[in-house]
């Protein structure tokens, strides 16, 4: 026979009539201890955490708003952690046009290009993938413009 009797803490209070009948509904209550109110203050920010690199600071650089070579740096990153995202093929293609860089900056701008196709096709609106792409090509007729095939 199994033992359903609950610790004391935990057992409910009967209220109401105890001649009951067997079966009829009872009124309980469960009382529970409330949880330790928590008194640690706050840590101190050290100087350490505020300079580490955040999403934001991240985001700043692949914006343009820090050095080419941060930003270089950040895209190949992320090339490497999503190789199949359209959009850091471009911004880094867009980046190498700018540093008049036209062999790194042609290959990227098509490999957004062909990705951007595939995310299109593969997507129900498609409209990000459809600007990458749009953008792509924008780059290289850019390219082909300053640097018509010799």
């Amino acid at each position: 026979m199994e033992d359903n009797t609950l610790p004391p803490e935990l057992a409910p209070e009967q209220r109401g009539d105890e001649d009951a009948p067997s079966g009829s509904p009872v009124e309980t209550e469960v009382r529970a201890e409330p949880p330790p109110q928590e008194t640690a203050e706050p840590e101190a920010v050290t100087l350490q955490q505020v300079a580490t690199p955040t999403a934001w600071n991240r985001l700043r650089r692949l914006l343009g708003w820090a050095g080419a070579e941060e930003r270089l740096n950040d895209l190949n990153r992320a090339i490497e952690e999503a190789p199949t995202a359209a959009v850091n093929y471009l911004l880094r293609g867009e980046l190498y046009l700018a540093q008049r860089e036209q062999q790194q900056a042609q290959a990227d701008l098509e490999q957004a290009v062909a990705l951007a196709e595939g995310e299109y096709a593969a997507a129900d609106w498609g409209f990000g993938a459809q600007a990458v792409q749009d953008r792509a090509l924008a780059g290289l007729r850019k390219l082909a413009a300053t640097h018509p095939a010799e």
